[in-house]
């Protein structure tokens, strides 16, 4: 969907959705489904980079607002609701580590991370979430 007509700067190109999540999988890409619409702004950007800075940051508020407990279904937003359904599907617990399955993307520059983060297991890479264990 395109907030503005044909040519409008309101639009993202072709490609992506507005939250930054490749429209369709690349023909050649082993990472299952993609994610569901509309995950919160700044954890993809042009379908092509994950920023894992923000994804972390994501996991703790949406942690912080169900464990305080004063969540309502007004405060539960879209975007709250796929990036659950996001974690439900990528998140798996082993050896004691709360791992998610990262997407073949770009990590951006100016999110760079401590390569401890990462864990290779089974020929894929892991982000550990070290707030879920």
């Amino acid at each position: 969907m395109y907030p503005g007509p044909t040519g409008s700067s309101e639009n993202h190109k072709k490609g992506y959705c507005s939250d930054g999540v490749c429209q369709k999988a690349k023909l050649d890409s082993t990472d299952g489904p993609l994610p569901d619409w509309p995950q919160p702004l700044g954890i993809f950007t042009k379908g092509t980079s994950f920023h894992p800075l923000t994804f972390l940051s994501m996991i703790r508020e949406l942690y912080d607002k169900v464990v305080e407990g004063a969540l309502t279904e007004v405060e539960y937003s879209m975007e709250d609701e796929a990036f659950s359904r996001l974690l439900a599907s990528r998140i798996r617990v082993q050896d004691g580590q709360s791992l998610f399955q990262m997407y073949n993307l770009e990590i951006s520059a100016e999110q760079a991370i401590s390569p401890s983060l990462l864990v290779e297991r089974d020929g894929a890479t892991y982000l550990r979430v070290g707030c879920l264990e």
